[in-house]
């Protein structure tokens, strides 16, 4: 992967595409009533996304990059707060089609945990 990148780097830029990408997983379409959770969780969610991105990444968006640091001890937080989610609500969080996924898959299936640094 690592390879891939090295190969494909030069050609990759924050064009007029990237920039509506980019806005749309800033702010996704929501429904007008829901525009405040959009802003308190959603926002935290997608900056963590972009602050995992690597160092040249942010440089295309015109962005500082965190601190690795800053972003291992960030993703290790929110994984803390996630599995603090009672169990019972947590497998009902995913959308409808991981669901299915999962009840295709057999009665013991769950989505991997994720576990920084372990």
């Amino acid at each position: 992967m690592a390879a891939y990148f090295e190969t494909v780097r030069p050609r990759l830029a924050a064009g007029t595409d990237a920039r509506a990408v980019d806005d749309f997983l800033l702010r996704p379409p929501t429904h007008p009533l829901l525009v405040p959770v959009r802003a308190l969780l959603w926002r935290r969610v997608a900056h963590l996304a972009y602050a995992f991105l690597p160092p040249y990444a942010h440089e295309l968006y015109g962005r500082p990059a965190p601190a690795p640091d800053a972003v291992t001890r960030r993703l290790r937080a929110t994984g803390t707060v996630l599995r603090g989610i009672p169990a019972r609500l947590r497998w009902r969080l995913p959308p409808k089609h991981i669901l299915r996924a999962m009840a295709r898959l057999g009665p013991g299936t769950r989505p991997a945990p994720y576990k920084v640094g372990r």
